[in-house]
């Protein structure tokens, strides 16, 4: 998995390998958090309290779709089969990789910003 960080570190993307293929995604901007909020609320259709496991599916789509640059030839998440038992784990398994990089880049700046405050 790559993900992108609109150039934190050089212009390279970042490269997290999971057995699906090589997702690279952008730096999640404020906007970006607008749009996961807006594409969520479409997914779980006005329910007022839905389940465990409808919002963390809901979210973890919706953050894929927004922050997707890039994925494997042919992958689309709207056209996995909710019926496979493998489908809940393979979003599960791309959205944890995108969080730790997420976590990875903010520690990253962290200790950049600070780095940068010492000189």
């Amino acid at each position: 998995m790559r993900v992108a960080d609109d150039g934190k570190k050089d212009g390279k993307a970042e490269t997290k390998e999971i057995e699906l293929g090589v997702f690279e995604f952008r730096h999640r901007t404020m906007r970006d958090e607008f749009k996961i909020g807006a594409e969520y609320s479409r997914l779980i259709e006005g329910i007022d309290h839905p389940t465990k496991f409808l919002a963390y599916l809901s979210e973890a789509t919706s953050t894929i779709k927004v922050l997707l640059s890039e994925g494997p030839p042919g992958w689309d998440i709207d056209t996995l089969d909710p019926l496979d038992p493998e489908t809940f784990n393979k979003i599960s398994t791309i959205y944890k990789a995108l969080q730790e990089k997420e976590i990875f880049f903010r520690k990253d700046a962290k200790r950049q910003s600070e780095k940068e405050r010492a000189q």
